[in-house]
C-alpha cells in the first residue's frame, strides 16, 4: 500500500497507529496478583493494561478503538484511568496491537510479549511459578529500563510512522515557550525511556538533539530552533494530527506566533 495513494478505508487504518503510539507512551502492563473476593481463600492472577490521562474523551476513544469499549474508566487524582483487565479483554487489545504493532521500542515489545505469554500460561492452568517469573521480569524492566533484547524497527511507510509518533507526542511530548535569558524561546521535546523511539524521531525528522538523564533513565528528543519547532507544529497539526486538546492548543499557539515572527515560515507536508 502506497502512503501517497490510499483509499479512505486504507487511510483510516493508517491513522490507527496513533493509538499504538499513545498506548506505547501512556500504557502500563501488569500481571496482577489479586485476592479472591468471591469467597474461599487464596489468590488469582489476571493480566492488566492500564492507560492514564487527563483527557476523558480521548480515553473513551482509546477504549473504543483498542478494547471495543470493554475497558473501565475511573477517576484518579488529576485525570482518569482506563483499565483493560482480564484475559478476554486484554486479548482483544493484543489483537489490535498485533495488527498495528509498535513500530519501535524494545521495552514495550518485551512487555507485550510477557503479557501474551502470561495469558497463555493462565489459560493452560500451568504452574504459578511461571507467572511469578514473568512478574519478576516486568519489575526488572520497570526498575532498570532495559530490555533483554533489541527489536528491529518495523519498515512501514512514513504516514504510519507519523501517526505512531503523534500518539507518542500526546503521551510523552511537551512543547511551548521557556525563558532563555530575558527572552522566550520556543521548544518541542519528547521524554521517554525508549531510546529506540527517540532515535526514530531524530531519523524521521532529520533534526533535533538527543539527551539522556541517567537518574530518571529518560531519553530526550528536543529542539529549540524556531524553524524546526514550526515544522513540528505544522506536522502534528496537519500531516499526522495529535488528539490531546492541550497539545493542539500549544501547537496552534506556536504555529501562530512563529508564522508571524518568521519571514518565510516552514511548510507542512515535506517532512
Amino acid at each position: 500500500m502506497s502512503g501517497d495513494n490510499v483509499t479512505s478505508a486504507d487511510n483510516q487504518q493508517v491513522t490507527l497507529y496513533y493509538f499504538t503510539g499513545f498506548l506505547t507512551g501512556e500504557g502500563s502492563i501488569s500481571l496482577i496478583k489479586a485476592t479472591n473476593k468471591k469467597g474461599g481463600s487464596g489468590f488469582y492472577y489476571t493480566p492488566d493494561l492500564t492507560i492514564s490521562n487527563a483527557d476523558l474523551n480521548l480515553l473513551k476513544e482509546v477504549n473504543r478503538i483498542i478494547a471495543e469499549n470493554l475497558g473501565v474508566i475511573s477517576p484518579i487524582k488529576g485525570g482518569y484511568n482506563l483499565s483493560i483487565r482480564g484475559k478476554e479483554k486484554v486479548k482483544i487489545a493484543l489483537t489490535f496491537l498485533r495488527k498495528f504493532r509498535p513500530i519501535a521500542g524494545n521495552l514495550i515489545r518485551e512487555k507485550l510479549t510477557i503479557l501474551t505469554n502470561g495469558i497463555s500460561i493462565l489459560e493452560k492452568k500451568a504452574d504459578r511459578s511461571e507467572i511469578e517469573k514473568l512478574r519478576k521480569r516486568l519489575r526488572e524492566i520497570k526498575d532498570t529500563a532495559k530490555a533483554s533484547r533489541n527489536f528491529s524497527q518495523l519498515k512501514l511507510n512514513r504516514k504510519k510512522i507519523g501517526y505512531f509518533l503523534a500518539g507518542i507526542v500526546d503521551a510523552e511530548g511537551s512543547m511551548g515557550w521557556r525563558k532563555s535569558g530575558d527572552r522566550l524561546q520556543p521548544y518541542f521535546c519528547v521524554l521517554m525511556r525508549e531510546e529506540a523511539i527517540i532515535n526514530l524521531f531524530l531519523k524521521y525528522f532529520g533534526f533535533g538533539q538527543k539527551y539522556y538523564r541517567p537518574a530518571e533513565k529518560l531519553f530526550h528528543f528536543e529542539t529549540g530552533k524556531k524553524e524546526n519547532v514550526l515544522r513540528l507544529a505544522n506536522f502534528f497539526l496537519k500531516n499526522c494530527p495529535v488528539r490531546l486538546n492541550k497539545n493542539i492548543s500549544r501547537l496552534e499557539n506556536l504555529q501562530r506566533i512563529l508564522n508571524d515572527y518568521m519571514p518565510k515560515p516552514a511548510k507542512a507536508g515535506k517532512i
